[in-house]
């Protein structure tokens, strides 16, 4: 099933002003055009007939230039929406008893209650129209709802809306709304005390075999339970009608063209052009460090132009006013009677409340209002009160002291521009303030119009941005459920630019695009070859949850930084020869993987998994290398004259090695690796672990002197791991580990509802490419084989080989194997095997791990494996079928196509609905 949720707008315009700029024939295309508008209006669907209405100017000037490109962008938008767009026509209201009109026995007619639900009743006061409408009283948690099963049409687009009102309604999960029983679609929904009625809206798709639907009222969930009163009334189900789709004010809706987004696709197509030039043309790697310098650096400037454009605003306010005491106020002067519609205001730290009061005249007070920031956790963001009122004055009381009000701004009604504030004043009967309360007016050039992602917090930044601004305080951190390196690396962020979404974000991203030259050094280094590495870091650069989970300040990205790093430094140690003439290369990249093990197990616990990997990777690397000492060693007494040997890391020639220096060697190497690695590995990191609860420790330290700061630290850690592995929470976009592949179902980060225009969404959700994810997946379970099948092939060719010297006491097979299998077994199995130990580090502890609540960016940390994986086996089909090469060229656009075209849902940027649900949404879980 499609689902469209929320309010949007769909419009032509919005493609067309930005999408086709140049054209040609202007007196053709006038002609073709007079005859498509002719044909439209007459026969064609009411959807066609939007194209119609569609502007014939976009510059002052208008010249034949402009208007064949005009005339050109209908044509093409008529051509493709004939065969695109899905007929709709405006039918009557589907439901019956919309209105609960009807009622029998104390029950609406048509309507059934939920199982598990108090049921409803009609009211027969504060109707929206009509004499009735249906009522939910809960006295206590729980959950109450009504539903109806409509009679509908395969594959038609339905509207439902419902007028919603509450009072005192308070719940852990959802409020009040209307949703799809049976499925996870649900409009957007209210809690608290309103004053008013307002309108939730849903937009659901049946499926193609689809002949009925269920329509339903709820207040509460499963999970979440509600207390309070809600009202329904006003119930509508229609299909769709194209033709209607505009904003309130009847104008199409235009989000600001992300010019940026054109440069950066510009870029990322001769960067693209100058890769498909040099790989098809040219050996990469024939070149030398410069062209390193053109791909790596020119894929990072691309994307990070694209990562920290729109990444969020400046505007978040600097200084807070904080009450003391209940009672405790002041009044806003506007310096003249204003028309209030909607006042936007900013609560940061903390949790408690205020009253809102209008006046005239500072004597008579009216449409008192409450603002309320929760509990700790809320998040910290512009809301937006709807008052309704002419006042001159706002008085504001503390009814519950303990949260920081940043912001009060005041919006006119009838211009719709904010009202400036003249001052403050001290407000008769109130206590007075104990600290300056001048704060909440003070920035008044940071107030938005609009609350959203640009300028508030979404999703868990309400725990880790939070958290690194209490650091940058000096405060104790709310938030415990996970170590304080990511935290403090976001406050990093906070005392650079300040405690604002750019502030909170900018490390994120910062990371993130450090990650690019990262992969492509990493890809270097597995594949030895330009073009292969560019491909690994293309792909990642460009894959979905890269781009989602860099972006939104939480700590996911340091935990995966610090991870490609350890595995880099790793895989570097185990390429160079331990038993060589320079041991200390090797150990120094040791070295460096433990310090990056220890600063992501300091981030975020999923680093401890890849350190299960970095184990079995060194075993394995470290035996390897010990055979091919030893295996060398024999060959070279085996050999009738003696031979120069080469070491990886050392190309100039060295002395045999005689039978002392040989066991010396085979001695103290493997006890300097073992002791070393204990101290990289394990000490280090435990070293670096603890000194990062520095801050936590200065706080608390105080708090507790009978304790010393190694029992504060390990009684934070049993409390992550209960946490963790007690949580029994649920959420509606939870996922198990073995949908991540698949992408079966991601996870919904931010709704721009209900402040985007009506038929219009502008969602951030957390999934992979598919470009990236399907066929990675798929290239893992191929690397398992091809590294099985090649194992096997050495394995029988190496028994072989010693029965031949046993029976013939001929060792020329056997230096034929070393000579010829080894260097492929070096070339092929290790890399292959490498990529799939680390890809097994990370997904494979989800599926024993204690904690039952789990999320697709779980499995980010996978995700740069999954592409080595998919690089690998194209550089083993294209090494077997050289001529193929123009097919990674192709790969490698249509996973960056995706990307161009996912990038709405992906970013926030806002698009109609339409788009978004029958253009994305390729699987029945998705949901943007």
């Amino acid at each position: 099933m499609c689902l469209y949720r929320g309010r949007y707008d769909f419009s032509c315009n919005f493609l067309i002003y930005h999408f086709f700029p140049l054209s040609w024939f202007p007196f053709f295309l006038a002609s073709l055009e007079i005859l498509l508008m002719k044909t439209i209006r007459n026969s064609g669907p009411p959807a066609l007939r939007m194209i119609e209405y569609l502007p014939q100017r976009r510059f002052s000037g208008y010249n034949a230039r402009t208007m064949t490109t005009s005339r050109l962008t209908r044509i093409v938008f008529t051509l493709l929406f004939s065969t695109a767009v899905i007929p709709a026509q405006a039918d009557e209201n589907l439901l019956r008893n919309p209105g609960f009109e009807d009622a029998h026995g104390g029950r609406a007619r048509f309507w059934d209650a939920l199982p598990g639900s108090a049921g409803g009743t009609e009211s027969t006061q504060d109707a929206f129209q009509g004499s009735r409408c249906l009522t939910f009283e809960l006295g206590g948690p729980g959950k109450a709802g009504v539903f109806q099963t409509v009679k509908t049409a395969p594959g038609t687009l339905y509207r439902i809306s419902a007028r919603v009102k509450t009072k005192n309604l308070a719940s852990s999960g959802l409020g009040a709304h209307i949703f799809i029983p049976g499925l996870n679609a649900i409009s957007n929904d209210f809690s608290g005390t309103t004053s008013g009625w307002r309108e939730v809206t849903l937009f659901v798709k049946t499926d193609a075999d689809q002949t009925e639907l269920a329509v339903g009222a709820r207040v509460g969930a499963d999970g979440g339970p509600a207390k309070g009163r809600a009202w329904f009334d006003d119930f509508a189900m229609a299909r769709v009608e194209p033709a209607a789709m505009t904003s309130a004010a009847g104008r199409p809706y235009r989000s600001s063209f992300p010019w940026g987004l054109v440069v950066f696709g510009l870029a990322a197509a001769v960067l693209l052009a100058l890769f498909a030039r040099l790989s098809l043309k040219k050996r990469l790697h024939s070149k030398g460090p410069l062209l390193d310098l053109v791909l790596a650096g020119g894929l990072t400037l691309v994307y990070g132009f694209i990562a920290f454009w729109n990444l969020g605003s400046f505007d978040a306010p600097q200084t807070y006013y904080r009450a003391e005491t209940k009672g405790e106020g002041f009044c806003v002067d506007l310096g003249e009677r204003v028309p209030i519609s909607k006042v936007n205001y900013f609560l940061a730290l903390g949790a408690g409340s205020f009253d809102l009061d209008f006046s005239d005249d500072c004597d008579s007070w009216k449409g008192r209002q409450r603002i309320e920031q929760e509990n700790v956790y809320s998040m910290i963001e512009w809301r937006t009160l709807a008052v309704g009122a002419t006042a001159r004055y706002i008085r504001v009381t503390s009814v519950k002291p303990g949260v920081m009000l940043g912001e009060i701004g005041a919006f006119r009604r009838d211009t719709g521009a904010p009202a400036a504030a003249r001052g403050v004043l001290g407000a008769p009967g109130l206590i007075e303030p104990a600290t300056d309360p001048s704060a909440v007016c003070d920035e008044p050039g940071r107030v938005p119009a609009t609350p959203s992602y640009l300028n508030s917090m979404y999703f868990d930044e309400t725990y880790h941005a939070r958290a690194a601004y209490e650091y940058v305080l000096g405060r104790d951190s709310t938030e415990t459920t996970h170590p304080p390196l990511g935290k403090l690396t976001i406050a990093a962020g906070v005392l650079a630019f300040g405690f604002h979404p750019f502030g909170w974000r900018f490390m994120g991203a910062l990371f993130g695009v450090l990650m690019v030259p990262l992969m492509y050094a990493f890809g270097l280094s597995l594949f030895k070859k330009r073009e292969y590495a560019f491909a690994g870091a293309f792909l990642f650069a460009f894959d979905f949850m890269h781009f989602v989970q860099t972006r939104i300040s939480t700590i996911d990205v340091y935990g995966v930084f610090w991870i490609i790093c350890m595995y880099c430094f790793m895989y570097r140690a185990l390429k160079l020869d331990p038993f060589g003439r320079t041991p200390w290369k090797y150990f120094l990249f040791l070295l460096l993987s433990g310090l990056s093990f220890g600063l992501g197990a300091a981030s975020k616990w999923i680093v401890l998994y890849g350190g299960i990997g970095l184990a079995v990777v060194l075993v394995i690397g470290f035996g390897y290398r010990l055979v091919i000492f030893a295996v060398e060693y024999v060959r070279s007494r085996l050999s009738a004259r003696p031979e120069r040997e080469i070491e990886d890391d050392d190309e100039r020639p060295k002395r045999r090695l005689t039978p002392r220096r040989f066991a010396l060697r085979l001695i103290f190497t493997p006890l300097t690796t073992a002791a070393l690695s204990c101290v990289f590995f394990i000490v280090l990191p435990a070293l670096i672990y603890f000194a990062s609860y520095a801050p936590f420790l200065n706080v608390r330290g105080p708090q507790h002197p009978d304790k010393s700061a190694v029992a504060l630290v390990e009684q934070e850690q049993k409390f992550m791991y209960d946490y963790h592995s007690k949580l029994q929470a649920t959420h509606p976009y939870s996922s198990p580990w073995y949908e991540w592949p698949v992408m079966a179902r991601p996870i919904w980060y931010y709704s721009g509802k209900p402040y985007v225009p009506d038929n219009f969404t502008s969602s951030i959700s957390a999934f992979g490419n598919p470009a990236v994810w399907w066929p990675g997946s798929l290239a893992a379970a191929a690397l398992a084989l091809i590294l099985a099948g090649l194992s096997l092939t050495v394995l029988g060719l190496l028994v072989a080989r010693l029965a031949n010297w046993i029976m013939a006491r001929d060792n020329r097979g056997i230096r034929g194997l070393v000579a010829r299998f080894l260097p492929r077994l070096s070339y092929w199995a290790f890399p292959g095997l490498f990529i799939l130990a680390a890809l097994a580090a990370q997904y494979l502890p989800w599926i024993v791990v204690p904690r039952k609540l789990t999320f697709i960016y779980h499995f980010f940390a996978s995700v740069p494996f999954i592409v080595f994986c998919a690089v690998f086996v194209i550089k083993f089909l294209l090494e077997w079928r050289p001529k193929a090469r123009r097919g990674l060229v192709i790969y490698l656009v249509v996973a960056l196509a995706l990307f161009l075209l996912f990038y709405p849902i992906l970013s926030g940027w806002p698009v109609p609905t339409l788009f978004a649900q029958s253009t994305l949404k390729w699987l029945p879980g998705w949901v943007f």
